[in-house]
């Protein structure tokens, strides 16, 4: 559904039912999930799995850098910093 609703909402296959847009969907994710039952499925989810991990771990370290500099300052945050390690970085 919330692949859906972000294909709806970009205005990609206007021309299509979203009954078809689901069959399509669904049949892809179907050909993915393949992928993973294979005799190489476990090297694929490790992979996939490593990799997803990466990303979004630096994903979110970055928005959180973005959301202390943006919202709380960051010459506030780099003082406060220092003032809590009680060294000079």
């Amino acid at each position: 559904e919330t692949i859906l609703t972000a294909v709806d909402d970009a205005g990609v296959g206007q021309n299509y039912p979203r009954a078809v847009k689901a069959a399509a969907a669904c049949l892809a994710m179907f050909g993915v999930g393949l992928l993973f039952v294979t005799r190489g499925g476990l090297h694929w989810l490790e992979l996939v799995d490593g990799y997803a991990a990466n990303l979004t771990l630096f994903i979110v370290g970055g928005v959180e850098c973005l959301a202390v500099g943006w919202v709380y300052g960051a010459d506030r945050f780099a003082a406060d910093t220092l003032e809590m390690a009680k060294t000079k970085l």
